[in-house]
C-alpha cells in the first residue's frame, strides 16, 4: 500500500512519467513531493522488515 501511496503522491508532485494531474494547486505539488518521499521510504523500510523475517 505504500509503494501505491508513494505513486499516487508522485502523480501530484508532476512526475513526468506518470503524467499530470490538471488540478493540483502549487501547495498540493509540494505536499506530493514530501508524501511521495515519505511513502518511498515507508514502502522500503516494509520490504526489509517482510525479507529480514524472513531469514
Amino acid at each position: 500500500m505504500a509503494a501505491l501511496f508513494a505513486l499516487v503522491n508522485a502523480n501530484h508532485a508532476g512526475v513526468p512519467f506518470l503524467g499530470r494531474h490538471p488540478r493540483v494547486s502549487r501547495r498540493g505539488r509540494n505536499v506530493g513531493i514530501v508524501f511521495a518521499a515519505f511513502w518511498g521510504v515507508a514502502a522500503g523500510l516494509n520490504g526489509l522488515a517482510f525479507l529480514g523475517g524472513a531469514a
